[in-house]
């Protein structure tokens, strides 16, 4: 008996011992402060096991004041992004203002990209200082953070909640609107479709096809296209309850290796509108250019609701993202 119970704890401990080896976890942040006041912060804990990485848990807080500047001066914060897993991991940085990727200061450097790694257990701080503004009114920006995260010989890529806010430059009162904003006639109008109804599945997809019937029809990584080939794509958007009121506005924004592209680079506007109503689907056409240089590459689609309203509340601004990698040849 008492060897049975021996062997018995004996092949727990490899057991349990077999399990911890195959499950990795950990969690990655990124926040922004005004001098010591946290502005934004939000955290992502994951966990990987049996080849498949999920979200544990994730929270996000922005806390906003009015942001008010006179013209030509500059927004500065600072930005704090930590690594707490056992690996290396890898992060980059954008920001979108007015819906257009621009130049800021980061640790120094300005850039309109900027990569970094962060070693186990390590956080990387520095001064974010955005361009100064001199057309008066509301703008808007979005300052998102993307991560390649590996735990174990297991990888998940994807976005933070991003920090969004609205900018009052001069000394006007806020108008109803972002500069941004285009006439109600640049909107593409989404339409209601069944509750039934399988594909695009709620959120952000990528397809060839106009209307996909099956998950086949959806773009999967790794795309395989020629170096320089034209590339033709539809985006589709599919919103379940609208956000603000019956209808939301949406606008999408096309990054190749973290670098805007126009959603269509035959169109004369660099980003496309639309609006969902309840249960609403857009599906916007979409063409890119393969790079030129053979190797990996990444196309991040993002899908921006109400980006133009006057921004006051505690809530994140949401952001639909999806990544395609490409192998160009």
């Amino acid at each position: 008996m008492i060897r049975c119970i021996r062997w018995g704890t004996l092949t727990l401990a490899l057991l349990v011992g077999s399990v911890q080896a195959q499950t990795q976890s950990g969690s990655i942040s990124f926040s922004v402060l005004d001098e010591a006041k946290i502005v934004h912060v939000t955290q992502i804990e994951l966990q990987a096991s049996a080849g498949v990485v999920t979200t544990l848990s994730a929270i996000a807080i922005t806390q906003r004041t009015e942001l008010r500047q006179s013209a030509g001066s500059a927004l500065a914060r600072t930005l704090v992004v930590g690594n707490e897993t056992a690996q290396t991991q890898e992060f980059s940085v954008v920001l979108l203002l007015d819906d257009a990727q621009v130049q800021f200061s980061f640790d120094g450097r300005t850039e309109a990209l900027h990569r970094f790694s962060l070693e186990a257990n390590q956080q990387k701080r520095g001064e974010l200082r955005f361009p100064a503004l001199s057309e008066a009114g509301l703008h808007n920006f979005v300052l998102v953070v993307f991560y390649v995260v590996e735990l174990g010989d297991t990888q998940t890529q994807g976005i933070f909640t991003p920090y969004a806010d609205s900018l009052l430059v001069g000394d006007e009162a806020a108008p109803d609107a972002s500069a941004a904003r285009p006439a109600d006639d640049a909107f593409l109008q989404g339409q209601p479709v069944s509750l039934s109804a399988g594909l695009p599945p709620r959120g952000l997809s990528l397809s060839t096809a106009q209307m996909p019937d099956a998950e086949s029809d959806l773009l999967a990584s790794p795309l395989r296209l020629r170096v320089e080939q034209a590339f033709s794509y539809f985006v589709h958007v599919r919103n379940g309850m609208p956000r603000q009121g019956e209808v939301d506005e949406f606008v999408v924004i096309a990054l190749l290796d973290g670098m805007q592209i126009p959603i269509d680079e035959g169109a004369q506007m660099p980003v496309a509108y639309f609006t969902l109503p309840r249960n609403g689907l857009a599906t916007i056409p979409a063409r890119l250019k393969a790079p030129s240089a053979p190797g990996d590459h990444t196309l991040d689609v993002l899908a921006i609701r109400n980006p133009y309203e006057y921004l006051l509340s505690r809530g994140s601004l949401e952001t639909l993202h999806t990544r395609l990698l490409l192998e160009v040849n």
